[in-house]
């Protein structure tokens, strides 16, 4: 079952996130699960999605050449990542 949580935030910080997630191919949603469900399997406070990272310029590369992959749910990127 899905629930809904709101959180109070600056307007700016806001957009800028999303931004900043939808360059890593997800949606605020998506980032905000995927931080949870961190957070409670390894009983710590600490992801790291970093823009200037390898990874992320390879995936802007194979973007650039038409083979990125997006993900528009989370449930999509957990199969990815355990076809891998």
């Amino acid at each position: 079952m899905n629930t809904q949580i709101t959180i109070k935030t600056d307007e700016t910080l806001k957009q800028d996130f999303s931004n900043f997630v939808a360059e890593l191919g997800m949606s605020v949603s998506t980032a905000f699960n995927l931080f949870m469900k961190d957070c409670v399997r390894n009983n710590r406070m600490n992801i790291s999605l970093d823009l200037n990272d390898e990874n992320y310029q390879a995936r802007k590369d194979a973007e650039d050449c038409k083979f990125a992959h997006t993900f528009k749910t989370e449930e999509e990127f957990t199969k990815f990542m355990n076809e891998l």
